[in-house]
């Protein structure tokens, strides 16, 4: 099934997998009964909702009125497994809606392609193991600094480092140390000096210049966002169970090994990461590049987060 609807405030897609919502008017409540009678066929047919706000511009008035609407399809939405995605939304509704609901727990993408990208990759469930976990790590990336540094991010072709695997891939890194069933591996988000403080720019909200070591911490912090989100999509398929880790902060480009004044944090699983295997996602955004590093005791673990029904080429380096 496709359909058009064109109002005067707002069209409507339905599509086959969602239904798209084009925004073009918040400052009334009119156009939210008009809206409500639209989509009496959500009740029969519930189906993910994309609202797209990119025709608002910030400072546009909004009506206390949508406030309970966005509420009441997320909630009925939810209880049958479906989502309301937000694309583009002005900060003074997130704002609002925060006030309105005491959180702010609707998911918010940078552009359409993510949110379908996204609805698509939660949708199957014939995804290998392997290639969910490498998919949920580089999602969340790119949503974490999306929403954190405001800048969208565009991953490059991974890559396989055969030597000199101490030397690291940023001059600040955040590492979290895994031992499960699949084995025992490390995760790395690293950052170059000159990338971190644009990010941390935007996430203050001022011009930094100079680290500190209070803002050296926002490694870990950021990993710890990424970590999370990837762990909470990850633990809906019972083989993954990722437990929370707590990450730990690394300065400078390598790997400290016995050196290391967090010994225990960063070297619980080796001290030494030519022992093992790694691949490596390089990012790219307005901000500069970035790198997401897994490190795996056992070839047999890096195998598996590379896996996929379609084999993607890996460069050396």
């Amino acid at each position: 099934m496709e359909y058009h609807l064109i109002e005067k405030k707002f069209e409507i897609w339905i599509k086959q997998r969602y239904v798209l919502i084009q925004i073009i008017d918040m400052s009334d409540s009119d156009t939210v009964g008009i809206l409500k009678d639209k989509m009496i066929f959500l009740a029969q047919m519930p189906a993910h909702v994309i609202i797209n706000f990119a025709f608002l511009m910030e400072g546009h008035v909004i009506n206390d009125a949508w406030l309970p609407f966005l509420e009441t399809v997320k909630n009925n939405l939810s209880s049958v497994q479906k989502k309301v995605i937000l694309l583009y939304p002005p900060h003074s509704l997130v704002s609002k809606i925060r006030v309105y609901e005491g959180t702010s727990d609707y998911e918010v993408v940078p552009s359409l392609l993510f949110a379908l990208e996204n609805l698509s990759f939660e949708d199957k469930t014939d995804i290998p193991s392997g290639a969910k976990f490498l998919r949920a790590f580089v999602m969340s990336a790119i949503k974490t600094m999306f929403i954190q540094g405001k800048t969208f991010s565009k991953r490059g072709s991974l890559l396989t480092k055969k030597s000199n695997l101490n030397l690291l891939d940023g001059d600040l890194s955040g590492i979290i140390n895994i031992e499960s069933q699949q084995g025992a591996y490390a995760i790395f988000l690293s950052f170059p000096k000159s990338t971190f403080l644009r990010l941390m720019s935007q996430m203050l909200g001022e011009e930094i210049s100079a680290l500190t070591e209070d803002l050296e911490d926002g490694v870990s912090e950021v990993l710890n966002i990424v970590y999370g989100q990837a762990k909470a999509v990850l633990n809906k398929d019972d083989n993954t169970a990722l437990r929370s880790e707590i990450p730990a902060l690394i300065k400078g480009n390598i790997f400290p090994g016995n050196n290391s004044a967090q010994i225990e944090k960063v070297t619980k699983i080796t001290s030494d990461l030519n022992q093992g295997y790694c691949v490596i996602v390089p990012f790219s955004s307005n901000l500069g590049e970035y790198y997401i590093r897994f490190w795996f005791k056992e070839l047999d673990g890096a195998r598996r987060l590379i896996s996929s029904q379609k084999k993607e080429p890996l460069k050396r380096v």
